[in-house]
């Protein structure tokens, strides 16, 4: 167990802080992934346009970009909700913060991906390890580097999965009843 003096100062600017950048980073990841899919589902079918087009087959393949386009603009948009949502959340709500005990973590598998995230399959792949709390539920980890602006416990996604034994207690940042952000109580002390 680590010594009361090694906690890391927590402030709700530094909270605000986690949350806008997470919902930066899913942001990123999900116009990236859709700029991806554009680029691999609509690019062939334009270029078998621009082959075939003396043969009077374009209506078909304008179609078939036109479904494409629409389908991941759909899929862009579904995704970017709950980021957006968030961020909302953050600027007209604010947050709350509350207490509560880690009842498990687990570590998502592709099955479990797709049974239980369906259309948010691109939202759920970025975040492989959930932490399930007593009273909120649970808390997705966001991919990458976490508590950026700690000098000594800034870690990835794995890192703060690894690090979260059950039992632990959490400093759990709240919007619209859903968890925001998730502090471990060994690792870092809350400032008024």
């Amino acid at each position: 167990m680590r010594e009361e003096n090694n906690k890391e100062k927590l402030t709700k600017e530094r909270i605000k802080t986690d949350i806008k950048n997470k919902c930066i980073d899913d942001i990123k990841a999900v116009l990236r992934t859709s700029l991806i899919l554009l680029l691999f589902l609509v690019l062939p079918p334009i270029i078998l346009y621009k082959v075939f087009t003396p043969f009077n087959i374009p209506t078909a393949i304008s179609t078939m970009i036109t479904i494409y386009s629409i389908v991941i603009v759909f899929l862009t948009v579904c995704c970017l909700y709950k980021p957006f949502k968030l961020l909302f959340g953050l600027y007209k709500k604010g947050f709350q913060i509350a207490t509560d005990k880690l009842s498990h973590s687990t570590e998502m598998t592709l099955s479990d991906i797709l049974i239980f995230s369906n259309w948010w399959l691109i939202y759920s792949l970025s975040k492989p390890y959930r932490l399930s709390f007593n009273s909120y539920n649970k808390y997705l980890i966001p991919k990458g580097k976490n508590y950026r602006w700690s000098d000594m416990y800034c870690m990835d996604d794995k890192g703060v999965y690894n690090y979260s034994t059950i039992g632990d207690e959490f400093y759990l940042a709240v919007i619209d009843n859903k968890i925001a952000f998730a502090y471990n109580k060994k690792l870092f002390e809350l400032m008024d």
